[in-house]
């Protein structure tokens, strides 16, 4: 099983999971997105129970080569976002390039927005995980940066959460917000990671996908 993308498995899998948008799936970067909340979750997650999630449950393969490519692209990209969660280096997609309007990264079509509405729709998902294994300040952490990074997934929530303050403020701190991210990311994984660690001292070979 590989473990890292080449870009043209990249480019064969956003073109798989545009075409089934209708059938449920999510687009490569809300994967992406998705996957770096579950690579984060306190509990291991198998492939088999947010494969349905990414792909959709009712897309169909157009055959048994299909199905193979495209299912081992979706395992290693898995691989490399546990990969970077392990090591302390998760990062942004590159293709998350920021708009010059801070706002308009927080919604459709934006790269940014894509990511953080995957991010977000796995800790929907698991927010139970997260709530039972935190408490008190690192629950109260987590909430903050959970905030930064999952703000450009609806611009009309972050809107509404900062509806007291006037629009150009409300624009700098939507780019305070982007600038942060990558920050953000990086101390939100180290920390997932620690307490996945603390929960699981010796992690079972089904942490990743061979």
């Amino acid at each position: 099983m590989k473990n890292k993308l080449t870009k043209g498995d990249e480019k064969r899998l956003a073109a798989f999971l545009a075409k089934h948008q209708r059938d449920g799936a999510l687009t490569l970067l809300e994967t992406k997105g998705f996957l770096l909340m579950v690579a984060c979750c306190p509990e291991l997650i198998l492939p088999s129970e947010w494969l349905s999630m990414a792909v959709g449950e009712d897309t169909v393969y157009a055959s048994q080569a299909e199905a193979q490519d495209m299912l081992g692209n979706l395992f290693a990209l898995s691989n490399q976002i546990n990969r970077q969660v392990t090591e302390g280096k998760p990062k942004l997609p590159p293709e998350c390039r920021i708009l010059p309007d801070p706002l308009k990264n927080f919604e459709p079509p934006a790269p940014i927005h894509q990511w953080s509405h995957g991010f977000m729709k796995a800790y929907s998902w698991l927010r139970e995980t997260w709530e039972t294994a935190l408490e008190g300040e690192a629950l109260e952490l987590f909430s903050m940066n959970l905030f930064v990074l999952g703000a450009p997934a609806n611009r009309r929530a972050f809107e509404e959460a900062v509806q007291e303050k006037p629009p150009e403020e409300q624009r700098a701190l939507a780019k305070s917000i982007l600038e942060k991210m990558p920050e953000v990311l990086q101390g939100f994984a180290t920390a997932s990671r620690f307490l996945r660690d603390m929960e699981h001292p010796h992690p079972p070979e089904s942490d990743h996908v061979h």
